[in-house]
């Protein structure tokens, strides 16, 4: 079960309808994206203190583990939220093989019903080992969780790399994006391999700020995936690479050559969506809704 908990939750400043999308609306310019020259500095920052962890209070999301092979006991590569339809390849014993947008995905036939038009889509049994619950947070806190994560991370570039590091003396690429994480709330794992199997599965053009993108084959390492680092909008990422905490063009080369996949760890509630979908089109907001018109 993934170990993922909300630690804390930003306080509700107004409800669903025409007053939410107001506040929401007023925040979403948090997220303008500018390119900033990086300082050569290590700058001089007090590490950010971890809230105590709290009682979880919006509902958890029920999610499907995605596996890499048609088997239960091998690596995992993410999860499916309950209900999203499923492009199906192929049966593979008792597993369907899946599109996961930028890799091939299985997920077991026992968490997967066929609709009365013909599609597949996602069915989480609440008992089952293949089913995980995922904390959601309330659509009134989303624009401001995401600018958090951009906020705290940019003030960090300049921090070294450090192998095995995860705090402002130095950083990993797994130990900064969990400490960015857990400095907003969220208490994910400090691996790239772990960190790859909580999030949930989103395609590369449905990237919103706050994303964690992992990378392949950027070292020797046989494992999925050897590289993380978070989206910040406008097509940049922040990382912790070789020359310490940086921010980076994803369209570039390299970039493009090593790309994986995406995951989301802020997860909206199941009101989040209609609120969200009524500001526009000019933000990195998610593309199911503005796939005709992504600015991502």
């Amino acid at each position: 079960m993934r170990n993922c908990k909300l630690r804390k939750r930003l306080a509700a400043a107004a409800v669903l309808g025409t007053v939410c999308i107001s506040l929401l609306a007023n925040s979403i310019s948090a997220l303008s994206i500018t390119s900033a020259p990086l300082s050569a500095n290590v700058p001089s920052v007090a590490p950010i203190a971890v809230p105590a962890a709290q009682e979880q209070g919006s509902p958890d999301k029920l999610t499907s583990v995605i596996h890499y092979g048609p088997w239960s006991s091998g690596a995992q590569i993410g999860c499916m939220e309950d209900g999203t339809e499923l492009t199906v390849l192929r049966e593979k014993g008792s597993f369907y093989e899946i599109d996961c947008y930028d890799m091939k995905g299985y997920i077991t036939k026992s968490q997967v019903r066929k609709g009365e038009d013909g599609k597949y889509y996602v069915n989480c049994q609440p008992d089952s080992a293949e089913t995980k619950r995922l904390p959601a947070v309330p659509a009134q806190d989303m624009v401001a969780l995401r600018s958090d994560v951009r906020t705290k991370g940019m003030s960090y570039r300049g921090v070294p790399y450090v192998a095995g590091g995860s705090s402002p003396r130095g950083f990993d690429c797994s130990g900064f994006t969990q400490y960015i994480y857990r400095a907003i709330g969220l208490d994910i794992s400090r691996t790239v391999t772990k960190q790859l199997t909580e999030g949930v599965v989103i395609a590369k053009e449905d990237m919103q700020c706050g994303d964690l993108v992992f990378f392949k084959h950027t070292t020797s390492s046989s494992a999925i995936a050897t590289h993380v680092g978070m989206y910040i909008g406008n097509g940049q990422l922040i990382h912790a690479g070789s020359k310490g905490i940086t921010v980076v063009d994803l369209s570039t080369a390299y970039y493009e050559y090593h790309f994986l996949c995406v995951r989301r760890m802020i997860l909206p509630d199941s009101l989040s969506g209609s609120a969200i979908a009524t500001i526009g089109t000019t933000q990195d907001i998610n593309s199911s809704y503005w796939r005709h018109n992504s600015n991502t």
